[in-house]
């Protein structure tokens, strides 16, 4: 990846990390506009991890869990570590999050949704 590509990454993980899961997905959007072969997957599965917790947000069940199981089938491949994120803990917190969200239902997640939140470890070699 160009020097653009990583500080768009960065960025994205950075957003990703405080909420800002609207401007990560599109941090990351930028960087997978640009790339060809396998690492679209794993970006696409960055930005649809992104896209759940955003749907989280806007109180959309069903495009949050299906933006969830997308993620993850996108990010399993990368497991356990990839362009220097954890994928595995990154995919366990999907899972987290997912459950929670499954067990609490629809209307258990409004008004105040209280499912956890991933966080990306990253670490670049």
């Amino acid at each position: 990846m160009g020097e653009e590509d990583w500080a768009r990454f960065r960025e994205g993980i950075e957003l990703f990390n405080a909420g800002s899961f609207w401007h990560a997905h599109e941090a990351w959007e930028a960087v997978w506009r640009r790339k060809t072969g396998d690492c679209t997957f794993f970006f696409k599965g960055l930005i649809q991890a992104a896209a759940a917790y955003h749907q989280l947000e806007q109180g959309k069940f069903r495009g949050m869990m299906t933006h969830f199981d997308n993620a993850r089938a996108k990010l399993v491949p990368f497991a356990p570590e990839y362009l220097g994120v954890r994928v595995d803990a990154l995919l366990e917190s999907l899972d987290r999050s997912r459950h929670e969200a499954e067990r609490l239902g629809k209307t258990g997640l409004q008004p105040c949704p209280r499912t956890p939140v991933a966080r990306i470890e990253f670490a670049p070699s």
